[in-house]
């Protein structure tokens, strides 16, 4: 090819050869050093377990997808999945199995979105999925249980929860929006929900959550902490026989906070049992003074296990004094999962509460770990079932036969059943007909300041004697 080019015959000489067989030999070099910083560069941005995009890899995206939709304004979002309990596949069943599971989960997650999401393993068991084109919380929240419904596709039980934030509505870099899926996913463990959304109020980080917890102690002190309450109603008759106390924090800037917004910032604040002791004076005062009026109502309160020690029987019994109620019309309420994390020292206090005369009853029944038979060592005479299935039960045979089933065998252990979140008349028929007790739900009533129950009440009233 040389000799022609150069347009005569000739034939290559030793020092010709050698010639070659350097450049020969530095070109193949310098393609294995290019694929070598090819390989280096890939590596540097992807996981060498799953092959899937790593943490740095994962940031730029998101950060481009921030940029991406600040200048169109438009909406992504990015979503931080966690296995739940890996470190028990990796004991029981060993690290190559869990391995094995990793690459898995990555290749089942990749498959389960179009072509647009990036998946990428943030480390360890943590996987991050950007979702470029979705347009709202509705269709991000659509995408992570399609994720989250891969994962559990697996022969062997394995479950993973999912935080939700949006770009750019929940932060302006990746920093932001990772650390707040990072809280929403972490909730979602504790709520054992699966899928949460980033919500600021439920972050101890964010602005408005630090205001809120700075402010509390003095609303509790000013009185802007009240009470309103929701009706509980009889089923066989009818007729309201009770209430339940649920707080509001009248807020000058913010006005009626929920307690979604402030119990968690209370009990992780140290304030819960001076809240809990103001609601129970109010509720208790409140209760007194329909009294007056010839409205005797039953009256449940909503007890944080933060505030379940000596302090609070001892508040109890004071104010059931001071307000002349009796203790048989006053019922605490207590999550089933908060007895159930330390019985042993629930169980004393239950009991001094007992010997009052309150009724102690356990609320969102079905959403913890408990069974009926362990309460019943309790001092436990009523059950509320968690609004969730109750509002479910319309459209889902499994939540209809949980609530049912829980109303029969709460029957059988001698315990009344309430049934929250009552929302539609085919709901309040279903637990007619399977001898519910007491319902309460919006379907009646929201909760209602002190003063407008009244004349609630009294427009109930006649609803059920022209019905």
């Amino acid at each position: 090819m040389v000799s022609r080019r150069l347009g005569r015959e000739t034939t290559f000489g030793e020092d010709d050869r050698t010639l070659f067989e350097a450049l020969t030999n530095q070109a193949s070099v310098s393609l294995a050093n290019g694929r070598m910083v090819d390989r280096l560069r890939h590596d540097s941005t992807h996981d060498l377990l799953t092959g899937l995009p790593n943490r740095t890899f994962f940031g730029r995206v998101v950060d481009e997808l921030v940029h991406g939709k600040a200048s169109s304004r438009g909406s992504g979002a990015v979503v931080l999945l966690d296995l739940d309990r890996f470190k028990d596949v990796n004991e029981t069943l060993g690290h190559s199995l869990g391995d094995q599971l990793l690459r898995q989960v990555g290749r089942r997650l990749s498959g389960a979105l179009g072509s647009e999401a990036t998946v990428a393993r943030l480390g360890g068991d943590e996987f991050g999925i950007v979702l470029p084109s979705v347009k709202d919380a509705q269709e991000a929240n659509v995408a992570a249980q399609s994720l989250l419904a891969a994962v559990r596709e697996f022969s062997f039980e394995v479950e993973a929860s999912a935080g939700i934030v949006l770009a750019p509505e929940h932060g302006a870099d990746a920093v932001s929006l990772l650390q707040r899926a990072d809280v929403a996913m972490y909730r979602a463990k504790r709520q054992r929900t699966s899928c949460e959304l980033y919500d600021a109020t439920t972050d101890e980080s964010s602005p408005r959550r630090l205001a809120l917890a700075a402010e509390l102690r003095g609303a509790i002190a000013m009185g802007a902490v009240v009470p309103h309450f929701q009706p509980e109603v009889d089923l066989d008759t009818g007729v309201v026989v009770g209430v339940e106390a649920l707080a509001r924090w009248i807020h000058p800037t913010h006005g009626i906070v929920p307690p979604d917004d402030f119990i968690s910032i209370a009990e992780q604040s140290g304030t819960i049992k001076l809240l809990t002791a103001e609601m129970i004076r109010q509720s208790l005062s409140q209760c007194a003074a329909w009294r007056k009026d010839g409205i005797d109502l039953g009256l449940a309160i909503n007890v944080s296990p933060w505030a379940l020690n000596a302090d609070l029987v001892n508040t109890v019994e004071r104010e059931l004094e001071k307000s002349g109620v009796a203790p048989g019309q006053l019922t605490l309420e207590l999550t089933e999962s908060s007895i159930m994390a330390d019985p042993a020292r629930t169980i004393g206090i239950l009991d001094d509460l007992a010997r009052l005369g309150v009724t102690i009853s356990v609320d969102d029944f079905g959403t913890g770990y408990s069974s009926l038979a362990y309460l019943k060592r309790l001092p436990v005479r009523e059950i509320k079932i968690d609004r969730s299935f109750v509002m479910g039960m319309s459209a889902d045979t499994v939540d209809a036969a949980i609530v049912r089933s829980t109303v029969e065998l709460s029957h059988t252990l001698g315990l009344r059943v309430v049934a929250e979140g009552v929302e539609d008349q085919m709901s309040l028929s279903h637990l007619r007909d399977w001898g519910c007790d007491l319902a309460q739900g919006y379907y009646f009533s929201r909760p209602l300041a002190g003063a407008v129950l009244l004349d609630w009440m009294a427009g109930y009233r006649r609803s059920q004697s022209t019905a």
